[in-house]
């Protein structure tokens, strides 16, 4: 199976432009697609839970912790979100029970947040249904694959540096 990429980008009327590099577009272009695909089916997937990709990740990220609170700002290092993206999400999930603020007390300026005992129950019902897919998924890649898939995305992450520099 291939990663679905319209031949129509690559017709003739690009190749005219400086930089044109066919390999290294159609490389690119294959990783968005091949994200997006993961992100609708685990939009979809997780859905039947009331939760999106993002609101799961958050509840991932605080049971990956124990028992132990988190502070708002470290689920948004974890998330790589905004603050505001954040506070977002855990007035959703507290909304709907998941999870619960408390008061910081070794610091009155944050917010530690926690998981309930309905956000716990979820995690069990729905994290081994999760794992299963991301298994099936990456069942067709060996061990020393996945790893080099790994490596191979980290170099391009390493590669991209500044987005915000328009000059390059």
């Amino acid at each position: 199976m291939t990663v679905p990429i319209p031949d129509e980008i690559f017709d003739g009327s690009l190749q005219g432009y400086q930089g044109f590099d066919r390999l290294a577009i159609q490389t690119i272009l294959a990783l968005k697609v091949t994200a997006h695909r993961l992100e609708n089916c685990a939009g979809v997937w997780f859905d039947e839970y009331g939760l999106t990709p993002a609101k799961l990740n958050a509840l991932i990220c605080l049971r990956a912790r124990g028992d132990q609170p988190m502070r708002l700002s470290e689920v948004g290092d974890y998330l790589f979100s905004t603050r505001a993206n954040v506070t977002g999400l855990i007035d959703g999930l507290e909304r709907d029970g998941l999870v619960k603020r408390t008061a910081n007390p070794g610091d009155r300026r944050s917010t530690l947040v926690s998981l309930t005992n309905k956000g716990l129950g979820l995690l069990a019902v729905l994290l081994p249904k999760h794992f299963a897919r991301v298994h099936r998924i990456t069942s067709d890649l060996s061990p020393a694959e996945q790893r080099q898939l790994i490596a191979l995305l980290a170099k391009i992450f390493g590669a991209m540096g500044d987005l915000n520099d328009s000059s390059t």
